[in-house]
């Protein structure tokens, strides 16, 4: 079993806030033991000699490139994709390597970082997906054109814990249009024409149920501009779903914001627009 030695003068464990380097997290995690005394760090797929092959990687290439670019003491929880792909694109320009040689070190990235939020130490702000495994040769090609063309079709529950966090955060008053409109596709599962097409009378409650909240998609926008079409993408566009009681509040208290803009002669009613049921719901005062 291999262990890592990082020489703490030159990349220190510890940032200048007091949580752990990618240095710290990376010297924690390559090799740790379970109770039985195995193996489940993130060296736990690997043997001592493709081990010490990536010790070295990570000595050698990319915690120099780091000290370069970040200093020594960036702490890991504010690293961020662009972060990230700053450290490839270096070693690329230092080193020459060819793309999967990059790959390799795009993953050795994301299993030091992935081993930390894993432990709890932060939350994932990168959210790749990346094999833990590095593939047999013919297959790393076919690897990497899925892991950047997949669509996936749900969040996991950690993601869904970060939206709702996020989301919660923002101001109904100043929210952006284009933050409304993820909400709505996030809530609501809408396309995101459908989103821009969304006006504030299209939110509503049940009649016969005042305590459920709908949302009524009878217009879409035509891609790239703001221009109301009736209908949609499909035969199914025009159609009713059930709102989350939260999110219907949310709609409510921006409405009410613009209200009371367009009470006091911030916000003027266009031509053609007689209430402001009519106006989108991703309206904001400029």
């Amino acid at each position: 079993m291999v262990n890592i030695t990082i020489p703490a003068d030159k990349f220190p464990g510890l940032a200048y806030d007091g949580t752990k380097t990618f240095a710290g997290v990376l010297q924690s995690n390559f090799t740790a033991k379970d109770i039985m005394g195995r193996n489940i760090g993130i060296s736990k797929n690997w043997n001592d000699q493709y081990a010490a092959q990536i010790a070295r990687d990570y000595t050698k290439r990319i915690l120099p490139t780091i000290s370069l670019l970040f200093g020594n003491q960036k702490p890991m929880h504010e690293y961020r994709e662009e972060d990230f792909n700053a450290i490839l694109n270096e070693l690329t320009r230092v080193h020459h390597y060819e793309d999967s040689s990059i790959q390799r070190y795009r993953r050795h990235l994301w299993c030091v970082y992935k081993s930390g939020v894993q432990q709890n130490e932060y939350p994932d702000n990168i959210m790749w997906d990346i094999p833990e495994e590095e593939e047999n040769e013919e297959n790393q090609e076919q690897t990497r054109q899925k892991t950047l063309t997949r669509i996936r079709k749900s969040f996991s529950i950690h993601e869904d814990i970060l939206m709702l966090k996020w989301f919660c955060s923002l101001d109904p008053a100043t929210a952006t249009g284009e933050e409304i409109g993820l909400g709505m596709m996030y809530f609501l599962g809408v396309r995101d024409n459908e989103a821009c097409g969304a006006s504030f009378g299209d939110f509503k409650i049940m009649h016969n149920h005042p305590d459920m909240a709908i949302f009524t998609i009878g217009n879409t926008t035509s891609i790239g501009s703001h221009s109301l079409k009736p209908g949609g993408k499909s035969s199914n566009a025009p159609r009713q779903l059930p709102l989350h009681t939260y999110f219907y509040n949310y709609i409510m208290k921006r409405k009410e914001h613009v209200q009371n803009q367009i009470a006091h002669g911030h916000i003027s009613l266009p031509q053609g627009i007689e209430s402001i049921d009519m106006l989108p719901a991703d309206l904001r005062e400029q």
